[in-house]
């Protein structure tokens, strides 16, 4: 149940601060509603702290005191310490948004210090693994196969495939008086022959599983989830990320894929050829299966033709990597790991990683060294004599 706050200072600053991250921050509605829920936590517990009285305590008179029984009342309610440390940053941030305007005189928060989280190394593929997961989610697509692991350099004399978008759903109806296809035949259509079959099967092709062989629409699922795990572990980028990226968005001669990460920040990504292989698969072969009215230019689609979500692409990993007996089962997140940490482990700069992944801060990006020596250490423990 949603916490509901009574004093009227409270929700006027919430909801300024709120307008601060979306506006001026650019701030994801995931990140806003994850900042508004740390901040409520503490003004939630100032109103109850303040017992019968009708407001909670004026935000000028909170001092850094009473941030820190908050803190110390989140560990003693079993709180992780890494949601003490997300929380505390979200109320600095909020209180040096309240001092910044104008709305207290000083800000307690300024010294606040939450616990330190301990640094667990993410868990990642093997590069024999990522490419067993890779393999056989091509194979699963009924493509040739990966030719090479992306993390060799791409071959930049291979013919443009994705520069020639498919149909949009809306131009079809043309193809309609064209001679049917026989059923037997369907299997095997692929590009501008899929468009003309849903053309014939007219409004019956929109709803999934209907008008359309039931192989068809498997193996466009199974290009698509091909493409989906190749151009994740080829560019790193987040799994937000690529749910947001429409076709205009992949420049297939110059292998690159532009992505709006964090904050609204654009960044262009390099892939590699067995990427770029998989996604003109999808584009050519699969996404014209699911393509309705309301794809507008989404790259990956779900079965019923709309933009893929978060959860969905999930499911597509998980699926990937549980399909490889001895791989980890993976998050999309970790298969952005498991790309940074190969690069690292074959020679990248650490500087390059860090832009190949968009991380504002050198930081984020020094864990992947860390994942590295770890895995260095393991097999120096089983393989050195005097280990």
């Amino acid at each position: 149940m949603a916490v509901q706050l009574r004093t009227a200072e409270y929700l006027d600053a919430l909801e300024a601060f709120d307008t601060h991250l979306r506006v001026e921050k650019g701030a994801s509605p995931h990140t806003r509603r994850a900042y508004r829920g740390d901040v409520v936590s503490l003004l939630a517990g100032l109103e109850a702290a303040a017992g019968g009285e009708e407001d909670g305590l004026p935000l000028g008179e909170v001092e850094s005191g009473n941030l820190r029984e908050w803190v110390l009342g989140l560990t003693r309610g079993g709180a992780s310490p890494a949601t003490v440390a997300r929380r505390t940053a979200a109320v600095r941030r909020f209180f040096a948004f309240c001092h910044r305007t104008g709305r207290i005189p000083a800000d307690p928060a300024l010294r606040l210090r939450s616990p330190k989280k301990p640094r667990r190394l993410p868990r990642v593929l093997q590069q024999d693994q990522a490419d067993a997961v890779l393999s056989t989610a091509a194979e699963a697509a009924g493509s040739t196969g990966r030719t090479r692991p992306d993390h060799t350099a791409p071959d930049r004399t291979a013919p443009d495939r994705l520069a020639a978008p498919t149909a949009p759903a809306e131009d079809r109806t043309a193809l309609a008086g064209e001679p049917a296809v026989p059923a037997g035949e369907q299997t095997a259509l692929t590009g501008d022959r899929t468009a003309r079959a849903c053309a014939q099967h007219g409004p019956a092709c929109r709803e999934p599983g209907a008008g359309e062989p039931a192989a068809l629409r498997a193996r466009a699922e199974a290009l698509r989830d091909a493409a989906i795990v190749e151009l994740l572990y080829a560019t790193g980028v987040r799994v937000s990320e690529l749910v947001g990226i429409d076709r205009a968005d992949v420049d297939g001669t110059a292998r690159l894929i532009t992505v709006r990460g964090k904050g609204g920040k654009v960044r262009r990504v390099p892939f590699g050829l067995p990427a770029e292989k998989a996604l003109a698969a999808w584009t050519e072969h699969g996404r014209p299966v699911f393509v309705t009215a309301s794809s507008a230019d989404a790259l990956f689609l779900g079965v019923r033709g709309g933009r893929m979500d978060v959860r969905q692409v999930r499911r597509v990993v998980h699926r990937a990597t549980a399909a490889v007996p001895g791989s980890p089962e993976l998050s999309p997140h970790g298969m952005r790991h498991s790309a940074a940490t190969h690069m690292v482990e074959n020679g990248a700069d650490i500087r390059q990683v860090q832009e190949y992944l968009g991380h504002a801060a050198l930081s984020s990006t020094q864990i992947y060294t860390h994942v590295s020596m770890g895995r260095l250490a393991e097999v120096y423990g089983r393989a050195h004599p005097r280990a």
